[in-house]
């Protein structure tokens, strides 16, 4: 027994015998109080825990759809400047094939002239090694005749 918790008054009062049943008593009672306030607070503490995880799920929730709001936002920026993008690059493109193209047009025409150039001055070089041609074989043949008897 815990008789040395007991004060000597109530132990003389009610004797050894009758202080260890209310001792009993008082301490099944505490078991019984404790066991009650351990489930209240279990119970409370599972209602509050429900509470907070609610409260998770629902700041998540609302933490993701603004995420997603934020990313198809986003998404139609970038489609939008690749659209900007690939305009001006096609732009670009067209400006430079046509670039080329005149480019490529005025070497053609240069390169005509130059050939036909080239040809002038290729036939004029022919005519003047075929004069002289035609002289060298007039003046052997006007030498082979005086040379004959």
């Amino acid at each position: 027994m815990r008789n040395n918790r007991v004060p000597a008054a109530l132990l003389e009062q009610m004797g050894t015998e009758a202080t260890g049943a209310l001792l009993e008593v008082i301490d099944r009672a505490h078991e019984e109080r404790k066991t009650e306030m351990i489930a209240a607070a279990l119970e409370q503490f599972d209602k509050r825990l429900a509470g907070e995880g609610a409260l998770i799920r629902r700041e998540i929730a609302a933490g993701d759809l603004a995420i997603r709001q934020d990313m198809t936002k986003m998404e139609s920026s970038l489609r939008a400047d690749l659209t900007k993008m690939e305009s001006a690059l096609r732009g670009d493109m067209s400006k430079m094939e046509s670039t080329l193209r005149a480019d490529m047009s005025r070497m053609e025409a240069v390169l005509r002239q130059d050939t036909g150039a080239g040809r002038v001055e290729l036939l004029k070089w022919c005519f003047v090694f075929w004069i002289g041609q035609v002289l060298a074989l007039a003046s052997l043949f006007a030498v082979m005749i005086r040379m004959r008897p």
